[in-house]
């Protein structure tokens, strides 16, 4: 169901027709789960819950990859598995999984070395604290946590497709 937006339509309905956007809320709705699921995993496992377990980057599930899942599943369901728009989606989710399980974890094992680097300096009082630099150390993801939020991506399209959300 789609509705143009024009002057006849509402605002209401315009927002109503949105949120019967299937691939749209497949992907937002593989987010929010994924989001969900990388805070209560940091419970479990930390005993902590903090807001950059909402925000950050890293972690169990990934909240990049489930998303872009859910999108590219639930296309291809609708649209066909041979359709131009699945191949899109599917193509994305290589290069946002090749991305979070390759270079960022990469980038933040380099900010890993980095920060021992300037401790070790910083121990040996060559800097002073103002120098002191902190790089973020989780950037990217294990591959089971890239799997992790491929799995929830592909749950959460199937339920939106089979009518779990605005059918």
């Amino acid at each position: 169901m789609y509705l143009a937006v024009s002057q006849n339509n509402s605002f209401v309905q315009f927002i109503v027709s949105i949120l019967h956007n299937q691939v749209l809320m497949a992907a937002l709705m593989g987010w929010v789960v994924a989001v969900i699921a990388k805070a209560f995993v940091s419970l479990v496992a930390f005993h902590r819950l903090s807001l950059e377990n909402f925000i950050g980057t890293g972690g169990m599930p990934s909240t990049h990859t489930s998303p872009i899942a859910a999108m590219a599943l639930i296309v291809g369901l609708r649209d066909g598995f041979t359709s131009e728009t699945f191949a899109i989606g599917a193509v994305l989710l290589i290069v946002v999984m090749y991305d979070a399980s390759g270079i960022r974890r990469a980038a933040g094992r380099h900010a890993r070395a980095i920060n021992m680097i300037f401790r070790s300096l910083f121990e040996l009082e060559d800097i002073k604290t103002a120098q002191l630099i902190e790089l973020r150390e989780l950037l990217g993801h294990e591959p089971i946590e890239v799997a992790g939020g491929a799995l929830i991506g592909i749950l959460t399209a199937f339920y939106v497709y089979a009518g779990g959300y605005f059918s």
